[in-house]
């Protein structure tokens, strides 16, 4: 399964957002915005109690990837 979740910087929101992305690369669901990094940090357990097999991967500003878990 290709399918991911990603918690990236939006500029042009000034947020980070969680996205769920299917095998095709396209956004599945309502994103979910969180104006601190680290709040958005905060749902990676629940995330991977949801999704145990689906990889999370966490982008800088600069969409760099910094971390997958």
């Amino acid at each position: 399964m290709d399918s991911r979740i990603e918690i990236t910087y939006d500029v042009f929101e000034a947020m980070w957002l969680i996205t769920l992305i299917d095998e095709a690369g396209q956004r599945v669901g309502k994103p979910e915005y969180y104006k601190k990094k680290e709040k958005a940090l905060q749902q990676i357990p629940s995330l991977k109690k949801e999704y145990p097999d689906i990889p999370i991967r966490v982008y800088s500003k600069s969409d760099l990837l910094v971390a997958v878990y």
